[in-house]
C-alpha cells in the first residue's frame, strides 16, 4: 500500500478538508518508520512497481495531475 498525498479526497472538487489532509502540509508527512493513515488515505500498489518506484507516485503523478489541471491540460 502507498499513502495517498491527500489522505481525505479521492475525486471531484477539492474542498477545504481535502485540501487540509495533504501530507507535509498541515498534518504530519511521512518521513517515519510507521506511520498511521485513514483507509482513504491509502492506495494498492501495483505488483509490477518496486517499493521505490511505488514511492515517488504520490508525489510525482500529483506535480504532473496539477500541471495539466492548472495548465488548462
Amino acid at each position: 500500500m502507498a499513502g495517498c498525498f491527500f489522505s481525505h479526497w479521492d475525486g471531484g472538487q477539492l474542498d477545504d478538508r481535502a485540501a487540509k489532509s495533504a501530507l507535509g502540509g498541515a498534518i504530519n508527512g511521512m518521513l517515519a518508520e510507521r506511520v498511521a493513515l485513514p483507509e482513504s488515505g491509502l492506495v494498492k500498489v501495483p505488483d509490477h512497481l518496486t517499493d521505490e518506484e511505488a514511492s515517488t507516485l504520490p508525489c510525482a503523478a500529483l506535480t504532473a495531475w496539477h500541471a495539466l489541471m492548472e495548465g488548462g491540460g
